[in-house]
């Protein structure tokens, strides 16, 4: 059951006010509004050895100093366990993150102290798609991967948790 990395495309998402046709397509759904870091987007997944792999921008294998940069966050032992874990649940999962090096990042936003990532996604085989915020952290937190930080949610035209009380 080894996914075919090769054909699992991150979606694409822009910003809210170019949504085609128009903005209004989140309107009755759930959303949440989370953290966005500046860095390089990696996935994270085991290929049919169960060695932990890293790929980016859609690319099978990542470059290999950003591999190198990922096992210098020191998680690659709990990516490994959380994906291995995966088959508990009879699925497999691809792990997506933000991999933050030390130094400036890609657009000079930030100045990273050390090498990091943090987790944004988790693509789930047998759910056939990605999990919502709930499910995804979840299971990052029981693995100790870092999560993005969720600042609110919305349903319908409502804001929860965006503004303090």
């Amino acid at each position: 059951m080894v996914i075919d990395i090769s054909k699992l495309r991150y979606p694409h998402i822009g910003w809210l006010m170019g949504m085609q046709p128009n903005p209004h397509l989140v309107l009755g759904k759930k959303v949440f509004w989370t953290c966005k870091e500046d860095g390089t987007q990696i996935g994270l997944y085991l290929d049919e050895n169960d060695e932990l792999q890293v790929r980016s921008k859609n690319k099978k294998v990542a470059a290999p100093d950003i591999y190198q940069a990922f096992v210098a966050t020191g998680l690659g032992d709990d990516a490994k366990e959380m994906l291995l874990s995966a088959r508990d649940w009879n699925s497999e999962y691809v792990l997506y993150g933000e991999l933050m090096r030390r130094g400036k990042s890609p657009t000079y936003m930030e100045v990273h102290p050390e090498t990091q990532f943090v987790a944004f996604d988790l693509w789930d085989q047998k759910e056939g798609g990605l999990l919502n915020y709930n499910g995804a952290y979840q299971r990052c937190y029981h693995h100790n991967i870092p999560f993005v930080k969720l600042y609110a949610t919305s349903y319908n035209t409502t804001i929860e948790g965006l503004f303090e009380t």
